[in-house]
Formats: structure tokens, sequence, C-alpha cells
């Protein structure tokens, strides 16, 4: 496991999404496109969403 909870629900699952850079991941995440999903995510679930510059992630 790749990290700890200590405090709060623990992560039930994640997706990751992969773009060329920050600037591109702030792009698609403000899309009119991706935001017209996400209003049903927002509806369907409760969590969070961040981006990240960099992550290695765990190595398997």
């Amino acid at each position: 496991m790749p990290f700890v909870v200590e405090e709060g629900l623990p992560l039930n699952y994640g997706v990751v999404v992969e773009c060329a850079d920050l600037e591109a991941a702030k792009s698609w995440y403000y899309s009119e496109d991706y935001q017209r999903v996400a209003a049903f995510r927002h509806k369907a679930s409760d969590g969070f969403a961040f981006i990240l510059e960099s992550w290695t992630g765990p190595v398997h």
C-alpha cells in the first residue's frame, strides 16, 4: 500500500489520468466536456480530485 490513512475515510478506489504536462491537465479538467461528465460524478459519489505535476507511484 503506497499510503496510510491517519484521519478520515480510506480511499476505496482511484483514477489516474496522465497528461503531457500541468497545463494540459488543467485544460482537460476545466474543459466543458469533462465538466459535463464531472457533474454526474459529483451527484453519484463523494470524493476529491487533485492534480500532481509528477508522480512515480508504486513500483511493481
